[in-house]
């Protein structure tokens, strides 16, 4: 009885299989592929504009203009080309708030003023103590040899020195001492004749 249950199974199994019909397949794909790409950029990068410092804080910018050279390089397969292109780029920047420029400017004219007062009172200051201590020591008779490296720091000052005499800094006689008057006999005193003691 399992036999006979089995036995459509075992016929599926055991049949031989039909061979499928033959015919020719040809597999021959054809693939072409062909194409030139350039890649070329030229890139202009837009940067602060140079600022000049006029110090306590003044910077002011203007119009800059910027000047920039390039060279590219390229190469295109399968015809092996090779590309050199060169140039030149230009790049202006021009600010718009043209007032606040010319506020700057002024500000700048008149911290180049203040500057230049500061150096002119510095200047002053030094020629000023320079005359103070030269004088002090002429007057208590102390001068530079005048081949002292120094001489020239003191040459130009003048004060009386302690013989009386107008000297510079070298001790160079500039105005000679007063000669004191000696006092001569008046022409009553030559004429009357001396008074004899009372005996």
């Amino acid at each position: 009885m399992k036999l006979i249950s089995c036995l459509p199974l075992l016929l599926l199994i055991g049949a031989p299989s039909r061979a499928a019909e033959t015919g020719n397949a040809v597999a021959a794909p054809v693939a072409t592929s062909s194409g030139s790409v350039t890649n070329q950029a030229v890139q202009v990068t837009p940067s602060n504009q140079f600022t000049q410092t006029y110090g306590r804080g003044v910077q002011c910018q203007g119009t800059t203009m910027t000047v920039s050279t390039f060279g590219i390089g390229g190469f295109s397969a399968p015809e092996s080309h090779l590309r050199n292109d060169y140039g030149v780029t230009l790049q202006i920047s021009v600010p718009l708030d043209r007032e606040a420029v010319d506020v700057c400017k002024e500000r700048a004219a008149l911290e180049n003023d203040r500057q230049q007062a500061e150096t002119d009172k510095a200047e002053l200051d030094y020629h000023l103590v320079r005359s103070i201590k030269c004088g002090e020591m002429i007057k208590s008779g102390t001068f530079y040899h005048p081949t002292s490296p120094y001489s020239r720091t003191c040459l130009d000052v003048v004060s009386m020195a302690p013989d009386g005499s107008i000297r510079n800094g070298v001790g160079q006689v500039i105005q000679a001492a007063p000669v004191p008057a000696t006092p001569s006999p008046s022409s009553s005193e030559a004429s009357s004749p001396p008074s004899s003691p009372e005996a």
